[in-house]
């Protein structure tokens, strides 16, 4: 009698520590898949924005080689490259604004700029659209 109750004892605490157990697995679980699901849905997002960004190479004297680079992962499309002062530039080739239909993923524009003594940064204004947005809007400084 006494050795069916300790077996049914043992039975009964095997029970709900698998149930307990189970419990916290399937918590888990259930965590995992929804930090999956966001995991998804931002790279999903990520697939369709262009990330415009500029650069300055520096040869010597006022000559800068500017480059306009999409880091994105989509296509940047009708992209404008302004300057709040384009009057700060002593020269430049080609004015601004300037416009592009597109740049591909990882690929860039470049054109010279000739600087005025004094020249230590630039502002860029950008707008383009991309399949994330049609009114992407950014502003950079460069230092010169």
């Amino acid at each position: 009698m006494i050795s069916t109750i300790i077996a049914f004892l043992a039975l009964l605490l095997s029970f709900i520590t698998y149930i307990v157990h189970d419990r916290k697995l399937k918590k888990q679980e259930s965590q995992f898949n929804d930090y999956q699901l966001r995991l998804m849905a931002q790279n999903e997002d990520e697939n369709k924005k262009a990330i415009i960004r500029a650069k300055v190479d520096k040869p010597a004297g006022g000559r800068r080689t500017l480059y306009i680079c999409n880091l994105g992962k989509a296509k940047a499309r009708n992209l404008t490259v302004g300057m709040p002062n384009p009057d700060d530039v002593y020269a430049s080739n080609p004015s601004f604004p300037q416009t592009f239909d597109e740049i591909l993923p990882n690929a860039h524009r470049e054109f010279t700029l000739l600087l005025a003594e004094g020249d230590d940064e630039l502002t860029l204004n950008y707008t383009w659209e991309d399949d994330y947005s049609k009114e992407n809007r950014e502003t950079q400084t460069i230092d010169m």
